[in-house]
């Protein structure tokens, strides 16, 4: 099926115990001090969750991230269905160290969940690669200016 073509019908199923493992092993690791930042891929997938994120950084021009994903690693998914598809049970979370990375790993293991790798925090773009391509590569200043001012647009 590709996904690419649904414009309606019901939502992706939601797997309510994965859900909750997911859920348990965010909150063991913010608890645990594991975590620096966490927010779900529900409402625009994964590429806004990476935006919001990187434009909610106390620095007023916010913070750029790159993010390096690989097709098929994603399921020969379209890459719009990997940037924005709403996937259940998923949550990009950041850490302040790869040692912590390692530690989230192991309890990711523990709570039959899967914890990927996929880029690095810093710089001043909001950078995403599929397969080494970029698909964005845009100021994180500019990201917030148009997310900020995008009613006044549409109104004027």
């Amino acid at each position: 099926m590709n996904v690419d073509s649904i414009e309606s019908g019901k939502p992706p199923h939601l797997d309510i115990a994965a859900e909750k493992r997911l859920q348990s092993c965010v909150i063991e690791a913010i608890a645990s001090g594991l975590i620096a930042s966490a927010h779900d891929c529900a409402d625009g997938g994964l590429a806004v969750a990476v935006a919001e994120s990187a434009m909610s950084s106390i620095d007023s021009e916010g913070v750029g991230a790159a993010i390096l994903l690989r097709g098929k690693d994603n399921y020969d998914l379209s890459a719009s269905a990997i940037l924005f598809g709403e996937v259940q049970s998923r949550i990009i979370v950041s850490m302040r160290t790869e040692k912590q990375l390692k530690q989230l790993e192991k309890l990711a293991a523990t709570h039959g969940v899967r914890a990927d790798w996929i880029g690095s925090v810093g710089g001043n773009n909001l950078r995403i690669a599929i397969d080494g391509k970029d698909v964005i590569d845009t100021p994180v200043k500019d990201l917030k200016a148009v997310y900020h001012n995008a009613i006044r647009e549409l109104m004027s």
